[in-house]
């Protein structure tokens, strides 16, 4: 492991998942935080989300289309065609 995340580890930081940064501290993934991050999202829309996805209550699918209500027609758009780079570089 990498010393960095060595000192995570030590302080306790359990859903850190190395240099590969499969997920972050708060469990969402890093494709997930970058197709976002990349949607200029409003503050209203953040909060949404991030409420959204805190909620322990209904299926993936049900966020997935909470998460889509909230977003704007150009961005869902956008957010579609993050979503295809991404698999096509898999």
């Amino acid at each position: 492991r990498t010393q960095l995340a060595e000192m995570k580890a030590e302080r306790g930081d359990k859903n850190h998942k190395g240099p590969q940064g499969q997920h972050k501290k708060d469990g969402k993934s890093m494709g997930q935080h970058k197709a976002f991050s990349q949607l200029n999202l409003t503050n209203t829309q953040k909060a949404q989300i991030e409420a959204i996805q805190k909620d322990t209550k209904g299926t993936r699918a049900q966020k997935q289309q909470a998460v889509m209500a909230v977003l704007t027609p150009e961005q869902r758009t956008q957010l579609e065609s993050l979503k295809s780079q991404r698999q096509n570089k898999k």
